[in-house]
């Protein structure tokens, strides 16, 4: 009886050894995870920087691919979203297309949305990129009322923005590079071969140049905004139903 207990007590302490050193292989592993997930979404604003916001429908390994990638060039990132929104028949702009026409927030811009979208498909490029600029600014100003053209205004919408997001969340990262690509849209003095809003509305950028990478990098710049938007809507209505 005394071996039997014995071994039933070496036996208990194995398993406990084994499940100590599992316990502390999952928490190490889910501490990379965190870390790989941390690094990837610190890559958002220089995406934002190089054009492109975050798209919150795209999976996540996929996303993870393209914002790791070491020494992105601008060139590079237009080719790899590009390719992402017609490979497969164009199915993920159809999805893209499809989110910003149900999209509550942007209800007021429905019927621009869906003739932007015809013509995109249609390869008429220098149709849309000039109404979804008008899309992006009012998709901001109209909730927010912020005016984009002052950089002061504009810096402090965004620094408001993303002090209020939990540090290190998805949000915070989509308001960072919202942030980055509104800079780059509407900065001072920009080069003439890029996405800018004022070349563009005053007639001072060549529509020849105005391509597919141009209309995507809006179409996703807006789905973006509308996600965050809705998100502080979420967070509105579960306040009041709170206080109700």
């Amino acid at each position: 009886a005394e071996g039997y207990a014995k071994q039933m007590i070496a036996s208990q302490q194995e398993i406990a050894s084994v499940h100590a050193k599992f316990e502390k292989e999952m928490i190490a592993t889910q501490q990379e995870i965190a870390e790989a997930v941390k690094r990837t979404l610190r890559r958002a604003r220089l995406l934002g920087e190089l054009g492109w916001t975050i798209d919150v429908e795209m999976p996540w390994p996929e996303f993870q691919s393209l914002a790791t990638e070491d020494n992105l060039t601008m060139e590079q990132v237009n080719d790899w979203f590009v390719n992402y929104y017609t490979e497969d028949n164009a199915s993920e702009f159809k999805r893209l297309a499809d989110g910003l026409l149900s999209s509550r927030q942007l209800a007021f811009w429905k019927p621009l949305i869906e003739q932007c979208a015809r013509a995109f498909e249609r390869g008429d490029f220098a149709l849309c990129v000039p109404s979804l600029l008008l899309i992006l600014e009012g998709s901001i100003a109209k909730p927010w009322s912020v005016t984009f053209e002052n950089p002061k205004r504009r810096h402090a919408f965004f620094e408001r923005k993303i002090s209020a997001s939990a540090s290190g969340s998805i949000t915070e990262y989509k308001w960072r590079s919202v942030a980055a690509f509104a800079a780059k849209v509407f900065r001072n003095r920009p080069p003439d071969h890029d996405l800018h809003r004022h070349l563009i509305l005053h007639g001072k950028s060549d529509p020849a140049k105005w391509d597919r990478a141009y209309c995507l990098r809006l179409f996703q710049a807006i789905s973006t905004v509308a996600s965050l938007a809705n998100e502080i809507l979420a967070v509105q209505v579960e306040r009041d139903r709170k206080r109700s």
